[in-house]
């Protein structure tokens, strides 16, 4: 059984937000480090950034795979420039939706906040967490310039990763990370609108 951890998301511009930086770690299909991704890796760094330098939440998602609980865990390393500190949190992601983790799923509902995800979503995580957090009346945003949602190579690649992106768009909100970011600096910190 795993211990909850209480959180208080920092303040920001806009309401409680919190970026979700999901994936961005080596992996065995470690295609991130390919110069195909690099304008995703840019966006998903502007964000990041951005995120930051106005003291939103961050959360780290790592995929992981404990096939023995008994066995050694070996996690995977963090992609340069995606590094989490002791402000971030970090949740491990075992099975299709994020809210399989059970702090994660606590973060979504106590703390009302809005989450934000950039990186490595995967295309069946991403559509499950997405349809979860619309059930359960979570408010939830995809940067599609800042995310991967379909398998790393194929034919049909672009063309999955586009029908990925709009059965999330049904689910919540899609934008790209300069939308997302003009978004932020138009809020009024002091009346919230």
């Amino acid at each position: 059984m795993g211990v909850l951890l209480q959180f208080e998301p920092r303040k920001c511009l806009d309401e409680r937000t919190v970026l979700v930086v999901a994936g961005l770690h080596t992996s065995t299909d470690d295609h991130w480090q390919s110069s195909v991704h690099s304008a995703l890796l840019n966006n998903c760094k502007r964000a990041l950034a951005h995120a930051k330098y106005h003291k939103m939440s961050i959360a780290f998602a790592r995929f992981v795979s404990f096939s023995d609980e008994n066995a050694h865990r070996q996690y995977p390393i963090w992609l340069d420039d995606f590094q989490p500190t002791r402000e971030d949190m970090i949740f491990d992601i075992a099975r299709a939706s994020f809210y399989a983790n059970m702090e994660f799923a606590a973060l979504m509902r106590e703390s009302d906040v809005a989450a934000t995800f950039i990186g490595r979503i995967g295309d069946i995580s991403g559509v499950r967490t997405a349809r979860e957090a619309s059930r359960r009346g979570h408010r939830f945003t995809l940067l599609s310039d800042a995310s991967d949602c379909s398998p790393p190579v194929g034919a049909l690649r672009s063309a999955r990763q586009s029908a990925v992106i709009d059965i999330m768009a049904s689910y919540g909100a899609v934008l790209t990370s300069s939308q997302w970011i003009s978004r932020q600096l138009r809020v009024d910190p002091v009346r919230g609108n």
